[in-house]
């Protein structure tokens, strides 16, 4: 049996346009302990007729949602990562950078930003980014 080809999430990158529009031009979130990439989903419709074969509802695809990104952030307050996510307020091309130099690269929004003090860990923050349209698959060297 051929070995593994699995790899750790370790050095995943996550990466926002530093202005909307300016593409090549990124900005990488630092402290990042977590990556859920968009997961996209896609509406069934339900085409049933009344001569439908054997009484067996059918059904076409239909629009599909590209998703959501979580993003789990060591949070440091006032640092360069929580100012930048604090002031963006647009869409924006967003890529993830996995550790084998495969990129996802999509527009996103922010929807949520949920900051986190324990009294005894460390503090934390909780991204969440809406995909918008299609997620273009590349490689960075």
């Amino acid at each position: 049996m051929p070995a593994s080809a699995a790899i750790i999430g370790h050095t995943t990158t996550f990466y926002v346009e530093t202005t909307a529009g300016s593409s090549p031009s990124f900005t990488k979130l630092g402290e990042v302990t977590a990556i859920s990439p968009p997961g996209a989903t896609t509406d069934a419709v339900d085409v049933t007729h009344m001569e439908s074969a054997d009484g067996i509802r059918e059904f076409i695809p239909g629009l599909t949602d590209p998703g959501e990104v979580s993003l789990t952030l060591n949070w440091i307050p006032g640092d360069t990562t929580d100012d930048f996510i604090l002031a963006w307020s647009d869409k924006r091309a967003c890529k993830i950078r996995f550790p084998n130099g495969v990129t996802w690269t999509f527009d996103g929004f922010k929807t949520s930003f949920q900051p986190d003090t324990p009294m005894d860990d460390k503090m934390t923050a909780e991204l969440t980014v809406k995909a918008s349209g299609s997620t273009v698959t590349g490689v960075q060297t």
